[in-house]
């Protein structure tokens, strides 16, 4: 039997976690940017679809856990970066970003999305909503 434990993903000690509205989904009151960090290096691994079409954000993130270590994980609804062509430089872009606002390498950073497929994601609002997501 599972023992549910309180505090949610900041449960286990030196964990942090936010998670802010920067503009990706037209709904103000709904957070579009998460933030999950641990103080020092993770242990990190990974299950992904099996489906024939990937997200971008899963090609980055297999390449930055290839030492099964991470530090942050960064997580936007609302548009899915999957079926576009520039969806890989957007996924380690937006991972470089928040890399440099936390000083920590891009390579310790993985990263998911969720939402519509398809649709170009711009990365302007991931970039003006990362230092809210970090303070």
């Amino acid at each position: 039997m599972l023992n549910k434990i309180q505090g949610g993903v900041c449960a286990a000690k030196g964990f942090t976690a936010n998670g802010v509205h920067c503009g990706i989904r037209k709904n103000k009151t709904k957070r579009d940017l998460a933030l999950i960090y641990s103080e020092v290096e993770a242990s990190a691994a990974a299950v992904y679809t099996q489906n024939l079409v990937k997200g971008a954000p899963i090609y980055v993130t297999k390449k930055n856990i290839e030492n099964g270590k991470a530090k942050a994980m960064i997580c936007n609804s609302g548009n899915a970066n999957t079926c576009n062509a520039n969806g890989v430089e957007i996924a380690e872009k937006t991972c470089a970003l928040l890399a440099k606002e936390m000083d920590i390498a891009a390579s310790d950073v993985i990263i998911a999305s969720t939402g519509v497929i398809g649709q170009p994601l711009d990365i302007t609002p991931i970039a003006n909503g990362i230092p809210a997501l970090v303070q």
